[in-house]
């Protein structure tokens, strides 16, 4: 997910870090510009999950609700993966179902 040029200038405060501001943004790479620790890369949105909060109330609202879209979308994928994953193995076993029964067939044809 793309970061929100919104974003861009923005105060912000990391748990380890501090206070930081949003320097650049860069696809879903964002720098972060910290008082005491210089430049620092972090994907977005990921890191406001966990690491930062932003000062700005209306722009914490907005990154939460791509914080949940990007867990939401990751979900979704995931179920998908385990469906096809299941299919994949459910066509399996029933071609070895139906190649052991031709076996057992010929087997009982060749015996009579």
């Amino acid at each position: 997910m793309e970061a929100n040029k919104q974003i861009l200038n923005a105060n912000l405060k990391h748990k380890v870090f501090g206070i930081g501001t949003v320097k650049e943004i860069n696809g879903n790479m964002i720098i972060i510009n910290f008082v005491e620790k210089g430049d620092k890369k972090f994907t977005y949105p990921d890191a406001f999950d966990n690491f930062l909060n932003l000062s700005d109330p209306i722009l914490e609202e907005m990154v939460a609700a791509d914080v949940k879209r990007n867990k939401d979308e990751v979900a979704a994928e995931k179920a998908l993966i385990k469906q096809k994953l299941e299919d994949e193995l459910q066509t399996k076993v029933n071609v070895n179902k139906s190649n052991k029964k031709k076996t057992s067939t010929r087997k009982t044809k060749e015996q009579s």
